[in-house]
C-alpha cells in the first residue's frame, strides 16, 4: 500500500471510530432512558423468529471462529494440501462427537457441533487450491474479536453488573428494573447486560474486510455486506423481541464489536506486521498487491 493510500485509509478509520463511538453513546443515553419502554412495546415470548434468533443465532460466530483457528494452525505449513489437516482433524472430531450427542438425545449440544464442522466441511472444497496463509490477516482479526468481545468484553461486564432480564421481570416485578448505568454490583445470577448472542451475531463483521477491496459493482461484496448486517441486526433483534435483552445491552455488544472490529483493521491492514506469523511469512499477498 502506498503512503498516501495508507495515510487516506488510516484518517478513514479514524473517523469511523470515532463515528462508531458517538453513535454510542447518543443510542446509550436515549436507551437508558426509554430500554424498559422499549420492551414493552416490543416483547413478545412466543414470537417464532424471536425465538430462532435464540436458539441459532450464535451458530454462525462459532462456525467462522472454528474456520479461522484451522487457517491459523494450517497455515504453519509449508505445503498447502498439509494445510487442510486441521480442518480434516475438526471434522473427524465433530462427526464422532454429533453421533455421540446424538444417541443420548442432547440435541444443544449437537446444534454446536453441526455449526463448527459445517464451516470446515464448506471451506476445503471451496478453497482446496489456495495458500491458507493468504488468510491469516482475515483470520487474527476474528479469532482476537472473539476473545475481546464475547470472551473478555461481555462476559466481565456480566460478572460485575447484576441487571435482571426483562423476562424475569415478568415473574418478579418491574420494580426490580434497573437502567443500563444503575446495575453496578457483582452478579452471577442476573446477567442481562450485555448481550452474548449479540456479540457473537456481530463475529461476521470481519467478512466486510475481506471484500474490502472489490469494486461495489462486485455482487458478492454487497451480498457479503448485507448478510453480515442482516445476522448481526436479526440477532440482536430476537433478544430484545423474546425479553432476554433490553435494547442496551444489544447496543453496547454491537458497538464493542464495531470498535474492535475497526481497531483491529487498522492493527492488521494500515501498520506494519510486527511478525511472520501474522502475514504470509513476510511475502506480499495478491490482495496487499492491489492496495
Amino acid at each position: 500500500m502506498s503512503d498516501n493510500r495508507r495515510i487516506k485509509s488510516t484518517t478513514l478509520t479514524t473517523i469511523m471510530l470515532f463515528v462508531t463511538v458517538a453513535l454510542w453513546g447518543i443510542f446509550a443515553a436515549v436507551f437508558g432512558i426509554y430500554d424498559l419502554e422499549i420492551s414493552h412495546l416490543f416483547v413478545n415470548q412466543s414470537s417464532i423468529w424471536g425465538n430462532i434468533g435464540a436458539d441459532y443465532g450464535e451458530l454462525p460466530g462459532f462456525s467462522l471462529i472454528c474456520i479461522s483457528i484451522c487457517i491459523l494452525l494450517g497455515s504453519l505449513f509449508e505445503n498447502k494440501h498439509k494445510q487442510k489437516i486441521p480442518f480434516y482433524t475438526i471434522i473427524i472430531i465433530t462427526l464422532g462427537s454429533l453421533i455421540y450427542f446424538l444417541i443420548i438425545q442432547n440435541y444443544d449440544v449437537a446444534k454446536y457441533l453441526i455449526a463448527i464442522g459445517i464451516g470446515p466441511i464448506f471451506f476445503v472444497p471451496i478453497f482446496y487450491q489456495k495458500d491458507l496463509k493468504e488468510f491469516r490477516k482475515i483470520s487474527w482479526v476474528i479469532l482476537l474479536l472473539a476473545i475481546f468481545n464475547p470472551l473478555i468484553f461481555v462476559q466481565i461486564i456480566k460478572l460485575l453488573t447484576q441487571r435482571i432480564r426483562y423476562r424475569d421481570l415478568l415473574d418478579i416485578g418491574f420494580e426490580n428494573y434497573s437502567r443500563w448505568y444503575a446495575s453496578l454490583g457483582p452478579s452471577i445470577e442476573y446477567n442481562s447486560f450485555p448481550s452474548g448472542h449479540t456479540a457473537m451475531g456481530w463475529m461476521l463483521l470481519p467478512l466486510i474486510i475481506a471484500v474490502k477491496q472489490l469494486k461495489w459493482k462486485n455482487p458478492l461484496k454487497i451480498l457479503v455486506i448485507l448478510i453480515v448486517l442482516f445476522v448481526g441486526v436479526f440477532v440482536g433483534l430476537s433478544r430484545i423481541k423474546v425479553g432476554a435483552h433490553y435494547a442496551s445491552d444489544v447496543l453496547f455488544s454491537t458497538g464493542a464489536a464495531f470498535v474492535y472490529t475497526v481497531i483491529l483493521h487498522y492493527w492488521f491492514y494500515l501498520t506494519k506486521p510486527k511478525s511472520s506469523l501474522l502475514t504470509n511469512n513476510g511475502k506480499i499477498s495478491d490482495a496487499e498487491i492491489a492496495e
